[in-house]
């Protein structure tokens, strides 16, 4: 499949440029507030023009004056002391699972993401291609560009630049929400290198299956590997990347999986279409197919865990917050069924973490176009 061209990949490095740069203008607003809420004032200083002004008449204690500020930052309990690792000078707590974060989660579960930031034992990776996906989303006023501006924002409220070195942010990993290394990414050999070894492996178990087949049939012809990664869209191959990267490079005590959602039925179909539609118009629904993205994580033996699907999706809850998104008025975009469709009462299906995928032994795999 021919790549992408000059145009589409500066306005690819433009997108990714930007949300980088709000990423770590965020960080620097994270560092100073977490600065100033440890200063104290001595005994006896009077405070500055610019600190706060006690009302008339009003008792300060000793302790409230010295007491400093809560520390806030991007997905980090307020409650607690920072886990980051930037300014603290204790031992920052260390996450016991990673979740590398699909798009598909952040479109159709974001709730999940939200979760996981605040069990403080789970870092949680956003690879650069989401939020890529994510921008190429949020134009329009389809529920699914509503919820990419939605993920966008919230994003950019909670996400942070770790300042761990190389791969400690994998190796010694601590609870939040960050973006990932730009250097997290396995090269096109040693994707290559994995399809072929887990191919060898399957080959050989179904190699007595296949024998007795062929001793009836006649010797059969070679297939053609439906999970090539070079042939692959360019999104794919990132993710994949990034996916092999992570997974070989976390320790093996540490819960490491990516995280998948499934889209509601009706999205499911129209993301099928969009791969045999002849129009000029580009179309990014499938880069949200969590079907198609456990189909390939499947091929190449990386852990994954299918989250709940949100109920606004499936129809189970009122939709009024896409409405309210568009218009912020009384006229909106229809009940609850727009984003239900014609599949009224859907419930995906409940998958447990790295379950076998169905989309796997298909013959026609409609992602690679």
């Amino acid at each position: 499949m021919p790549d992408e061209t000059t145009q589409q990949r500066t306005e690819r490095q433009a997108r990714l440029s930007h949300a980088m740069g709000v990423m770590f203008l965020q960080d620097k607003v994270d560092k100073l507030e977490q600065d100033v809420s440890k200063i104290t004032y001595p005994r006896g200083v009077h405070k500055t023009r610019s600190s706060p002004i006690a009302l008339h008449g009003a008792t300060i204690t000793r302790h409230d004056q010295s007491k400093p500020r809560a520390v806030t930052g991007s997905g980090v309990n307020p409650k607690e002391e920072a886990t980051t690792g930037r300014t603290s000078d204790a031992k920052p707590k260390t996450a016991t699972a990673i979740r590398l974060v699909d798009a598909s989660v952040l479109i159709f579960s974001l709730r999940s993401v939200h979760n996981w930031s605040r069990d403080g034992s789970t870092c949680v990776i956003i690879p650069l291609e989401a939020i890529n996906t994510l921008d190429l989303l949020k134009k329009g006023d389809e529920p699914i560009n509503l919820a990419a501006r939605k993920a966008t924002r919230w994003l950019e409220d909670k996400i942070a630049i770790s300042t761990q070195d190389g791969n400690a942010m994998l190796t010694e990993p601590v609870p939040g929400i960050f973006a990932q290394k730009e250097h997290f990414r396995a090269t096109p050999a040693q994707i290559a290198k994995v399809r072929e070894t887990t191919l060898a492996e399957r080959q050989s178990v179904a190699h007595d299956a296949r024998h007795d087949f062929e001793d009836a049939s006649g010797p059969s012809t070679a297939t053609k590997d439906l999970f090539n990664a070079a042939e692959a869209p360019r999104y794919l191959r990132e993710l994949l990347s990034v996916c092999l990267y992570c997974h070989s490079t976390t320790e093996a005590n540490t819960d490491f999986a990516i995280a998948i959602a499934y889209p509601p039925a009706h999205l499911h179909d129209k993301m099928l279409e969009s791969q045999t539609a002849t129009t000029d118009k580009p179309s990014y629904l499938n880069r949200t197919d969590g079907r198609a993205t456990e189909a390939w994580l499947d091929a190449y033996r990386i852990p994954f865990e299918v989250v709940q699907t949100s109920k606004t999706w499936t129809g189970e809850k009122p939709s009024s917050r896409f409405r309210g998104d568009i218009t912020g008025g009384d006229q909106g975009i229809g009940s609850s069924e727009d984003l239900l469709g014609s599949a009224h009462g859907y419930r995906g299906p409940s998958r447990g973490k790295g379950s076998p995928t169905p989309l796997a032994g298909h013959v026609h795999n409609p992602w690679l176009v």
